[in-house]
């Protein structure tokens, strides 16, 4: 009972807080039907996930259904990263992006676009990441309580350190490294690296305190976006990355059926992989980023044999237990890992 006031007085929130937005705007709704679809976004608003991704897609959807379907983007998140999927299924805001990591047994399958060493671009895996789920993950229903519009993922990370570069296992020793939550987490664990993963929204408090050395598994972008590129001396790069960070944008599945079904359709043309296919806009960022700290002597090189062999031995178990987890929901793992490997590859072709 007290869980549905909480929701009811979010609802509520929620609903004053889009009306006042439009009122702020000078907004005046025009008389024909239209639906508002409020959008939470947890990421800081200058994110490209947010400026180059989810935000022009709100746009294009707002014009291709001249207007009938319009979004409220909320100036901060109503929830934690880790609890927008309630947030979304009880109606606090209809819709959202959600780090699938932060969900490895609501979406297990989705998992695979975390595995390590596999060569793409951002703009690849996405593409590659809606390719496998519709040809092996949809009909498994992960997704079942809620609508889900598309899947992205960002641009996959290495390994960077604020003192002497780490190009062998025996650099790690001594170092106190910071690994995102899942596959970079795992991949340290077990070295002589002292390991400590907390949500990515705290690496800058990491970092500036000196509790943290280094850092693993995100991309320039993701480390400029939390203020800490600049502290970084060199990066380490990985064959493949070490991870990629995927998304999945959802909405609530009675505010979907809510939507007309012309504008549906129209929505699901401009999602999907239509959205994946933005993400080349986060691989040329990435690019201008990491060329603007090569240039402010940030140091760049090639993991050692020797530390590349140590991280694919630490990453055998991981893709061991996900080849198991999709054997468990009935998905033949080895196919659906192959088809998304080759899609990353080719996944900015037509």
């Amino acid at each position: 009972m007290e869980q549905q006031r909480c929701a009811a007085t979010w609802r509520r929130r929620v609903s004053l807080a889009a009306a006042l937005a439009l009122s702020s705007l000078g907004l005046v709704l025009p008389a024909r039907a239209v639906t508002t679809i409020v959008l939470n976004e947890f990421v800081p608003p200058g994110d490209p996930i947010n400026t180059k991704i989810v935000n022009p897609w709100t746009k294009e959807v707002e014009k291709a259904t001249d207007g009938r379907v319009i979004f409220t983007i909320l100036p901060t998140s109503v929830a934690a990263p880790d609890q927008l999927w309630p947030a979304v299924t009880g109606g606090i805001v209809d819709a959202a992006y959600l780090f699938n990591g932060l969900l490895p047994k609501q979406l297990p399958l989705e998992q695979i676009a975390a595995l390590p060493f596999i060569p793409s671009s951002s703009q690849g895996r996405s593409v590659a990441l809606w390719r496998t789920y519709k040809k092996f993950f949809e009909a498994k229903g992960e997704y079942r309580q809620v609508k889900l519009l598309a899947i992205f993922t960002q641009p996959g990370g290495g390994i960077f350190s604020a003192k002497k570069q780490i190009l062998k296992p025996d650099d790690l020793a001594g170092m106190r490294l910071w690994a995102l939550p899942g596959v970079p987490q795992k991949l340290f664990q077990g070295l002589k690296a002292g390991v400590v993963s907390r949500p990515a929204v705290q690496m800058s408090e990491l970092v500036t305190g000196g509790t943290v050395d280094a850092l693993a598994g995100l991309s320039p972008t993701a480390l400029s976006t939390f203020k800490v590129l600049d502290y970084m001396k060199s990066e380490t790069t990985v064959p493949g990355d070490l991870t990629a960070p995927a998304f999945s944008l959802i909405i609530n599945k009675a505010k979907w059926e809510s939507i007309p079904a012309k504008d549906r359709a129209i929505i699901k043309t401009l999602s999907g992989e239509a959205l994946a296919r933005r993400c080349a806009t986060l691989d040329a960022i990435d690019k201008a980023i990491e060329t603007k700290a090569l240039k402010a002597g940030l140091k760049v090189a090639a993991a050692s044999p020797e530390l590349i062999a140590t991280l694919h031995k630490q990453g055998a178990p991981i893709v061991a237990a996900w080849l198991a987890a999709a054997k468990q929901m009935g998905v033949d793992g080895p196919a659906a890992l192959k088809y998304f490997s080759e899609q990353a590859g080719a996944g900015t072709a037509p």
